[in-house]
């Protein structure tokens, strides 16, 4: 039987139309139909109209929308760090909020975006951000922040930002800005890109196709994403990159500390998340499947039921429940405490040692590491989610 996932509103990182979240009385999508980009198979005649399938080509939806542009209530995908966000009609972007390395990234309903934390350089670079759907932050930068920002265009901003007082030299080649100094990420040829994934000294995005593009170091092969096709989200780290294909199987390259590459076996996958020396996979059934290092209980998710979203920290684990509730990995985790009292939470993200949750009604909480503010989020409201989301062209 199909597991249905109801939340009262969604918000995500990426793929437009197959996001792994999705709205009231939605299901997670498991394929592609042959219809029209972005359409699931799943979706089609099921009951609600759904942009990405509103087209002649699929019947519009199957009959669920009466006509093109039909107004019936769509499936609103939920944006997580790893996957893209749908822009939707009339200027408005569904809210998100990405915990990075020591500071947090907030997307707003209008399409701008705000920040807090460790060196304020990184605001001044994204302040004149607009526009954007989607965001992502490297949840490793301890020398390096990258921080991403997917365009309703399909074009890709970014901010690099290079600790003066670190020598990493020997980590960047030719495609990077040079060392110590403020940059950008040689993406300005990107197009037609549906999601967006960072890493500390690469960046990874989806496009409408189905094919990867990737940029930045390549020590341990992080960038070999060439050749993947029929992916539907992916998720970048430290020095690796994984991909959830339309089939539910998921690839991954680069190094493979702790394991963190073998997802080889996973089936039935309909979000993923990675971290360090951490992978996880958020099955259609609401389990939870985790590989990499264990050395702190960050994978000892198997008890979990009723997930969403899954979210990889550093050193710890974290899943969206159904009823709004968030659960982390490992449970005695005492940082994160305050977290087992959140409720009416929509999406999460898990940082190098925090987590912030974004709730139905635009505002955010926080747990951990408060040493630069990245904590501190108690008067930001995001906006809420639209309510009639239409993919990326």
């Amino acid at each position: 039987m199909k597991w249905k996932l109801f939340l009262l509103s969604v918000i995500s990182v990426s793929v437009l139309g197959l996001a792994t979240v999705v709205g009231i009385g939605c299901k997670h999508p498991t394929g592609i139909s042959d219809c029209a980009p972005w359409c699931s198979a799943d979706h089609v005649g099921d009951g609600i109209c759904d942009n990405a399938c509103d087209v002649a080509d699929c019947n519009y939806d199957g009959g669920d929308c009466s006509s093109p542009g039909g107004t019936m209530p769509t499936h609103t995908p939920v944006q997580t760090t790893s996957m893209p966000s749908t822009p939707v009609t009339q200027g408005c972007t569904n809210p998100m909020v990405i915990a990075g390395c020591w500071y947090t990234i907030g997307l707003k309903s209008d399409g701008t975006v705000v920040y807090r934390g460790y060196k304020d350089v990184i605001n001044e670079n994204i302040t004149g951000w607009n526009g954007i759907v989607s965001v992502s932050a490297d949840t490793m930068g301890d020398n390096q922040f990258n921080t991403l920002g997917l365009k309703s265009d399909g074009t890709v901003v970014t901010s690099v930002i290079t600790l003066p007082s670190q020598d990493i030299s020997y980590r960047f080649d030719e495609s990077w800005t040079s060392v110590d100094s403020y940059g950008v990420l040689p993406i300005e040829g990107w197009t037609s890109i549906v999601q967006v994934a960072a890493g500390e000294f690469h960046a990874v995005g989806l496009k409408s196709d189905g094919t990867v593009v990737s940029v930045g170091n390549n020590d341990w092969g992080q960038c070999n994403t060439g050749d993947w096709k029929d992916i539907t989200q992916v998720a970048a780290s430290w020095l690796h990159t994984v991909g959830l294909k339309s089939d539910g199987t998921v690839v991954a390259t680069g190094q493979n500390g702790g394991g963190v590459l073998d997802v080889g076996e996973w089936k039935d996958i309909v979000q993923v998340s990675t971290c360090y020396e951490q992978t996880l996979g958020l099955k259609s059934e609401g389990t939870v499947v985790a590989v990499g290092s264990n050395s702190y209980g960050q994978l000892d998710v198997e008890g979990w039921r009723d997930i969403v979203q899954v979210s990889a920290g550093q050193y710890f684990s974290v899943g969206l429940k159904s009823d709004g509730t968030v659960v982390v990995a490992p449970a005695d985790e005492l940082n994160f405490q305050d977290v087992g009292d959140w409720t009416g939470i929509i999406q999460v993200s898990a940082g190098q040692n925090h987590i912030v949750g974004l709730k139905s009604d635009g505002t955010v909480v926080a747990a951990g590491d408060d040493r630069y503010s990245q904590s501190d989020l108690d008067d930001w409201n995001l906006g809420t989610a639209c309510s009639t989301p239409a993919p990326v062209q």
